[in-house]
C-alpha cells in the first residue's frame, strides 16, 4: 500500500506536533457526493436526526488547490463546546483509497489545523471525532486537489507518465516526443500530418506522439499525467482507437482534458479517480488509425460552449523523478 505522508507547519508556538492515526483503506462516505463550491456548511440549518452535533460550522479548506510540499492548507471548524476525544480531519485519497486522520487543535471557539500534504492526489475530507471517527455532521464531504500539474501558456507542465519502466525526464531510456525534432523516431510533430484541428472535440493541432526510439514500446505502461478523474475510456471510432480522456480542474475553475489514444488495452474506467505518475491508464498500442505503436497525446482546455482547444504541454517540469 502506498502510504500517504503529511507534514505540519505550526504557527502557534505552544503547539509542538500533530498526532496521526494509522493509515488505512476505506470509503469516505459512499452515499454522500463530494462538494464543490460551498464555503461552509452550518449544521444549525440541518434537521436530520442523524447529525452527531449541533451548532457546528464546518469551513472548507483554504486554499482548495495547491502543490505537494509547498501549499499550506488551513482546516477549521467552529464548535461551541469541547467534543470528548477532540476533533480530526479525515482525509481520503480518492485514487488509492488511503485514509489518514489528522488531529486538530483547539483555539478559542474553533478547532484548526495548518499543514502541507506531501502526496499528490484528489482528496475528499470530513471533520470527525478524533476518538470515534464519527462525522461531526451529516453534511457531504469536501474536496481538495494537491497536484504538481501546472496549466500555463504557451506550455502546461504535466507529470512524467512513462515511469513504470524506471524512466524519468532526466533518464529517458529512449522515450521521445514527436515535438522534439528527432528523425530517428516516428510520429508527427504538432501542426503536421494528422496533428491538426479535426473537429469540435478534436483540436489536435498541439498533439504529440510519444514512443521509444528503436522500438520496444508496444505494451508498455502509460500512467496518468493528471490528478483527476476519467471522463471517457473505451473505443473511439473516429481514428483514436482505444483511448482515455482524463479531466483535471485548476484553481480558477477551468477544466482541462488529456487524451491518450491507440492503447493496446485500457486499465481504467469512466468515473475513476487517477493519481498523476501512479495510476496506469493503459498499455501503449497500435489501435485505430495508427501505423505503429505509440501514445498519441493531446492536452485540451474545455470551453463553455463545449469545444476543446488544443494546448501545448511538456512533461519536463513537476516530474515525479
Amino acid at each position: 500500500m502506498n502510504k500517504i505522508r503529511f507534514s505540519l507547519i505550526v504557527v502557534i508556538t505552544t503547539i509542538i506536533g500533530i498526532s496521526l492515526a494509522s493509515c488505512e483503506k476505506e470509503q469516505l462516505d459512499a452515499q454522500t457526493p463530494v462538494l464543490g463550491n460551498k464555503n461552509s456548511i452550518n449544521s444549525k440549518s440541518r434537521h436530520n436526526k442523524k447529525s452527531a452535533y449541533v451548532g457546528i460550522i464546518e469551513k472548507e479548506v483554504s486554499p482548495k488547490f495547491g502543490k505537494p510540499n509547498q501549499t499550506i492548507y488551513h482546516f477549521e471548524v467552529e464548535i461551541p463546546f469541547n467534543p470528548v476525544g477532540g476533533v480530526a480531519v479525515k482525509l481520503y485519497e480518492q485514487a488509492t483509497g488511503n485514509v489518514l486522520y489528522l488531529n486538530m487543535y483547539k483555539i478559542l471557539g474553533s478547532y484548526i489545523l495548518d499543514t502541507y500534504i506531501e502526496e499528490n492526489g484528489v482528496y475528499a475530507y470530513r471533520y470527525v471525532n478524533a476518538l470515534t471517527h464519527e462525522a461531526l455532521s451529516n453534511s457531504s464531504s469536501f474536496k481538495l486537489t494537491n497536484s504538481n500539474v501546472t496549466f500555463t501558456r504557451p506550455n502546461s507542465h504535466l507529470v512524467w507518465p512513462l515511469g513504470a519502466d524506471g524512466s524519468s525526464w532526466n533518464n529517458r531510456k529512449n522515450w521521445h516526443g514527436s515535438d522534439e525534432g528527432s528523425s530517428s523516431c516516428g510520429g508527427y510533430p504538432p501542426g503536421q500530418g494528422t496533428h491538426t484541428w479535426q473537429g469540435f472535440h478534436a483540436d489536435d493541432s498541439k498533439a504529440e506522439d510519444w514512443n521509444r526510439c528503436g522500438g520496444g514500446d508496444a505494451g508498455k505502461s502509460f500512467r496518468s499525467p493528471f490528478d483527476g478523474i476519467v471522463r471517457k475510456a473505451g473505443w473511439n471510432p473516429t481514428g483514436y482507437g482505444n483511448c482515455v480522456l482524463v479531466e483535471q480542474t485548476n484553481q480558477s475553475g477551468n477544466i482541462y482534458l488529456f487524451r491518450v489514444a491507440h492503447f493496446q488495452s485500457i486499465s481504467v474506467s469512466e468515473g475513476q479517480y487517477v493519481k498523476a505518475g501512479i495510476t496506469e491508464l493503459g498499455k501503449i498500442g497500435n489501435t485505430g488509425n495508427s501505423s505503429g505503436a505509440h501514445a498519441h497525446c493531446v492536452l485540451y482546455k474545455l470551453h463553455n460552449n463545449g469545444s476543446y482547444e488544443g494546448l501545448g504541454f511538456d512533461f519536463s517540469r513537476n516530474r515525479t523523478n
